[in-house]
């Protein structure tokens, strides 16, 4: 009875942890996406990026991959934050 009660906690702990980690995950991706707005009105210049998250199965590791390139934009592509 014990181990059952102990493997129930461990598994609502598991989806807390995950719940938590995608939200603070989505926070910092609109972070880096209001950072590049701010960095492409100032300068004229984008930041492109490629996020890759991969995972095979549920049990394994998720994998982040990640790509930057810079690239100038062209004037009537530029957008204005207000």
């Amino acid at each position: 009875m014990l181990q059952s009660h102990y493997v129930l906690l461990l598994c609502s702990f598991k989806e807390q942890l995950q719940q938590h980690v995608r939200v603070h995950a989505m926070e910092a991706v609109m972070v880096c996406w209001e950072i590049e707005q701010s960095l492409q009105s100032l300068t004229g210049t984008a930041i492109v990026f490629l996020v890759i998250v991969t995972s095979q199965h549920k049990n394994k590791p998720i994998k982040v991959g990640y790509m930057i390139k810079w690239k100038s934009v062209p004037e009537n592509d530029k957008m204005e934050i207000t």
